[in-house]
């Protein structure tokens, strides 16, 4: 362990071993690459710049455009990189993960949930794809009803469920619709035979996710994998991860001995978030400038390229800008309001996001 995190890592340094360890600093080689570093990577619908796993991945691969992003993801019919599945939220995965999640395959499996399909109905939608090859929800949805946010129609209920128990995989996208297929038409046959069992599962995610943050408490590993922190507290022994002291935190802290190495010169630490005073949001944006011609998120403006797409700015402030987005504030389960879509949810920001099984 290094000197400074056996008597204890400041603020500046936690943000710095944050910043490097989510590649922020020297970025990868590909997409696979920053995929596998990161563990799981966000998928949203939203696209006011772009869409989220596009910036994710973008400033985490020099050169690459947002574009490049999803031919990279999905432009090879015979090789598949990622898989989608509820690991934060709905993420994209590493295809090489996929032995890894069997903990929450087989606890979707046995778990108590109120919103289980009928075994019809799940019957039903693998025979149609076993028959008829990947489809889309809209082509398995047919003439039922669509539903709409979290008030799922019974064949998107159906989907999620078999996508959760791993009956069915989406390694694909048409455009922005999900392509289901049956597993071992789509997995490796090697990652398939692999049986991992539950506490092995969380050790080598753990240490992934830790890896990532590069330094986290244990509601960040709790969050970041959508696990319980009981689960948190009874795996992380067993991890290579070591704890640290944070001044100024009050909660346990654990550091993956590759994020420390930054502080000892061994790594190459990203100084510009360490000991800002003045920042945007409490980010630790900075006021510096923007040589390139394309888009620049310094402060609130930005500037598009033309016709031909945009490209996340590679200057100081860009990076900086991604590094704020990725730094999750705390989600605290709510204990007072229930959507009608499920019995546990979590409250963000007056949003609902449907409780994984542990």
């Amino acid at each position: 362990m290094s000197s400074a995190a056996a008597e204890g890592l400041s603020l500046g340094e936690v943000r710095r071993v944050a910043v490097g360890a989510g590649g922020l600093t020297t970025g990868f080689g590909d997409v696979t690459t920053a995929l596998e570093r990161l563990t799981v990577v966000q998928l949203d619908a939203i696209n006011a710049v772009a869409r989220a796993h596009q910036l994710t991945l973008a400033t985490r691969v020099t050169g690459l455009t947002t574009t490049a992003v999803d031919e990279a993801l999905w432009g090879e019919p015979d090789r598949s990189v990622a898989f989608e599945y509820p690991a934060h939220a709905a993420s994209l995965v590493p295809i090489t993960d996929w032995p890894l999640w069997g903990f929450r395959m087989r606890r979707t499996r046995t778990a108590d949930i109120d919103w289980r399909p009928e075994p019809t109905a799940r019957a039903r939608i693998v025979a149609a794809i076993a028959d008829q090859g990947p489809l889309t929800m809209r082509q398995l949805r047919g003439q039922d009803r669509a539903g709409n946010g979290w008030d799922w129609g019974p064949t998107k209920t159906a989907v999620e469920y078999l996508v959760w128990s791993g009956e069915l995989a989406c390694v694909r996208r048409q455009g922005w619709h999900r392509v289901f297929d049956l597993p071992e038409r789509v997995i490796p046959g090697h990652l398939l035979d692999q049986d991992v069992d539950d506490h092995t599962c969380l050790v080598r995610l753990l240490t992934r996710a830790r890896r990532a943050l590069g330094v986290a408490t244990v509601d960040d590993l709790a969050d970041y994998l959508r696990i319980g922190r009981d689960r948190v507290l009874a795996t992380v022994g067993d991890t290579p991860l070591r704890p640290v002291h944070v001044r100024g935190w009050k909660q346990q802290t654990w550091a993956h001995p590759d994020a420390l190495s930054m502080l000892d010169g061994r790594g190459r630490p990203w100084p510009v978030l360490s000991d800002r005073s003045t920042t945007w949001s409490g980010t630790g944006v900075g006021s510096g400038g923007c040589s390139t011609s394309t888009m620049c998120w310094r402060r609130t403006s930005r500037r598009r390229s033309g016709s031909t797409g945009t490209t996340p700015c590679r200057c100081s402030s860009a990076r900086a800008w991604s590094a704020a987005v990725t730094w999750r504030s705390r989600v605290t389960p709510c204990a007072s309001w229930r959507c009608r879509s499920t019995q546990g949810t979590t409250c963000q920001q007056r949003s609902c996001v449907r409780r994984l099984p542990h």
